[in-house]
């Protein structure tokens, strides 16, 4: 009859809520101490904190650390905040995100941070003068840089009580070494902070 076939497709359409509220989402970010996207750092680590919110159930959150040759590593938690440490990287150009999930399987991400390690210092040498006795005034220095990521040069005619920036790369005259002992120092630093002279 028409009445059971009613209440056959009724009986069809039942269903139950689990964890309402789970429809909302789920919130994630990156917290300090993680680096900012574009970074540079002199450390051989990379420090990872994320938190994630849901107003349901949070099931797990993945901190996941690439480089440009794939995944590195992934790492899970069932708990918020999550801080992670990750040591022992080689210099190089790292790419960091996160994932969060509900028990339900709803999800979000973070965005995708670019850190570059860099731990190795700038190569700096001084060319011109050299460290011999000179009988005449010495007016140029001359000097050569070395480094990928290199950020900074300047230098110093007196111990470095005052520095004079420069172009990096670029010779140096227009100085007038005074007699006797002359201590001339040129240095660089890169975009992670290393520093060499």
């Amino acid at each position: 009859t028409a009445a059971s076939a009613r209440q056959s497709i009724k009986d069809n359409f039942a269903w139950t809520i689990i964890d309402g509220g789970q429809a909302a989402g789920v919130n994630i970010s990156f917290v300090p101490p993680t680096p900012m996207n574009a970074t540079s750092q002199s450390e051989n680590y990379i420090e990872a904190n994320v938190t994630a919110s849901t107003s349901g159930t949070l099931g797990s959150i993945v901190i996941y650390l690439y480089n440009s040759t794939g995944l590195i590593q992934s790492n899970i938690s069932t708990t918020s905040p999550f801080f992670l440490n990750i040591t022992n990287l080689n210099d190089g150009t790292y790419y960091l995100n996160a994932t969060a999930n509900t028990s339900l399987g709803i999800s979000n991400l973070t965005e995708t941070r670019g850190i570059l390690v860099d731990t190795i210092k700038p190569l700096i040498s001084v060319t011109y003068p050299t460290n011999i006795i000179y009988n005449s005034i010495q007016t140029q220095l001359n000097y050569s840089v070395s480094e990928l990521h290199l950020d900074s040069c300047w230098y110093s005619t007196d111990l470095g009580t005052t520095n004079t920036s420069i172009i990096c790369g670029t010779y140096i005259t227009g100085l007038s070494s005074t007699e006797g002992s002359n201590t001339w120092i040129v240095y660089a630093n890169d975009t992670a902070g290393n520093e060499n002279s």
